[in-house]
């Protein structure tokens, strides 16, 4: 028999790729997940951004720790060449710097001679011309080319990540998925929008077109025109002066409410109350003629004529003091209604000289108001008595009040400075019981007769055409 056989051979175990994976260091493992996560934060940033400056900016600044770049560039092929976008850690591009200038060149050379197609691994310092030497001295030799995934054998740009060392697997494998990341967001953000099938028409459905846009264009419509209005009162006082003088003083207020008979404008009557009491004087002498003369009739003959004459010379000087006393009485001005007084600012009324005629102010009853509408020239054909009007005031812009134009002027005058306009007066339909206050602004919406729609929308252009050819 055999004896047994001392030789005791330890078990072989065999580790699959999962455990082996496990057997890996914990560091380099928990490494390895931190940039899984970051490639996919990024990711999902890509697929948010809304424009692509946007776009750039994100990759170029983002995707040095993910890549272990010290600085990106993203470069822009469409144009023919290669032209830098964006540098990470930069807000714009000096397009006249140096090495701008350089590795657009450097990059254009690259192209011609191998294409920009594909991944290049290479050193700035051999693309350099002996004109630009001085680059050599530039830190971040290194440099990784990353083209944009393209259908044509020329691609939309790239990135071009620059560090001091040479690059490994590892990185160029994210660069380069980093990179058909960015290519395919940068398609979606330049593609155009997806079109409707397009419609191509007949000619008979061309020409049906054409016959229904031109029966279109006869529809009646009424000419309208917009115009500035202001809220007036219809029909007030006018208080004016009636002999020349300077005004004194105003005692009632603005929009102040007043009496029929109440005085609302004082003119100065220093000189008609000194005229006044001296035609009284003259009076009281002329009195006294007449009582002497009279009293010298019953015993003279020549007193009798003399009566005569001092009769007439009394009447006559009360004649001129009633005159003065009249002209004295004017100088107190009074409301010829009951109402409110309208009239601007005191301070440019009082002291004054006027003379006969001169408005004052106005009493007017603020139930009683009509709109005043100054419609430009060149829109004045709608302006005709009854036409319809909406009116828009500026306190209440969203209610229309309706209104109907009662008369207007045949001639055009300067209103608002040097701009001819015709005036308009209307008068408001119900307003509900309450009428806008005096003063009110805002406008006015007016409708004149109908005319075809193409005249309506060529009027202008064609009264401008023909002043401009004087047809």
């Amino acid at each position: 028999m055999g004896q047994p056989s001392n030789d005791r051979r330890a078990p072989r175990i065999e580790l699959s790729p999962a455990s082996a994976a496990s057997a890996a260091p914990a560091p380099a493992r928990e490494a390895g997940q931190v940039a899984l996560r970051a490639l996919m934060r990024l990711e999902a940033a890509i697929r948010k951004v809304g424009t692509v400056a946007e776009l750039n900016a994100l990759v170029a600044n983002e995707a040095r720790g993910l890549l272990r770049a010290r600085q990106i560039f993203v470069i822009d092929c469409e144009a023919g060449g290669a032209r830098v976008v964006t540098i990470s850690g930069l807000p714009t591009v000096e397009r006249g710097a140096p090495l701008i200038q350089e590795i657009e060149r450097g990059l254009k050379r690259l192209g011609d001679e191998e294409g920009l197609a594909r991944r290049h691994e290479f050193r700035l310092a051999g693309l350099v011309t002996e004109e630009s030497a001085g680059f050599v001295a530039y830190p971040l030799q290194d440099m990784l080319w990353l083209p944009f995934k393209a259908d044509g054998a020329r691609p939309p740009g790239g990135l071009l990540a620059a560090r001091e060392n040479p690059w490994g697997e590892g990185d160029i494998g994210v660069g380069e998925h980093l990179a058909d990341a960015m290519g395919y967001a940068r398609r979606a953000l330049t593609a155009a929008p997806a079109r409707v099938r397009r419609f191509r028409p007949g000619r008979w459905t061309l020409v049906a077109m054409a016959l229904g846009l031109a029966a279109l264009t006869f529809i009646p419509v009424p000419m309208t025109v917009l115009a500035p209005l202001e809220v007036v009162p219809r029909e007030p006082f006018v208080v004016a002066t009636s002999l020349d003088g300077i005004v004194e003083s105003i005692p009632v207020e603005p929009n102040q409410r007043v009496v029929q008979g109440e005085v609302v404008a004082l003119l100065v009557g220093v000189e008609l109350r000194n005229k006044l009491e001296v035609a009284e004087r003259e009076v009281q002498v002329a009195a006294a003629k007449l009582q002497k003369a009279t009293q010298l009739a019953f015993v003279d003959v020549r007193g009798r004529h003399d009566m005569a004459l001092m009769q007439a010379e009394l009447d006559l000087r009360i004649a001129e003091r009633d005159y003065a006393r009249d002209q004295l009485e004017r100088t107190a001005l009074r409301a010829g209604r009951a109402g409110i007084a309208v009239y601007g600012d005191r301070r440019d009324i009082v002291g004054r000289p006027v003379a006969v005629g001169d408005r004052l102010m106005e009493i007017a009853d603020p139930d009683a108001v009509e709109v005043q509408v100054d419609i430009p020239v060149g829109d004045a054909l709608v302006v005709r008595p009854g036409a319809r009007a909406k009116l828009f005031l500026d306190s209440d812009p969203l209610r229309a009040v309706d209104a109907t134009i009662v008369r207007a002027d045949y001639k055009a005058r300067a209103r608002d400075g040097a701009n001819l306009a015709y005036r308009a007066v209307g008068r408001l339909a119900d307003t509900a019981g309450v009428a806008p206050r005096l003063g009110l602004r805002g406008t006015a919406q007016v409708y004149g007769e109908a005319v075809p729609l193409w005249f309506y929308l060529f009027r202008r252009p064609i009264s401008v055409l023909r002043q401009w050819a004087g047809l």
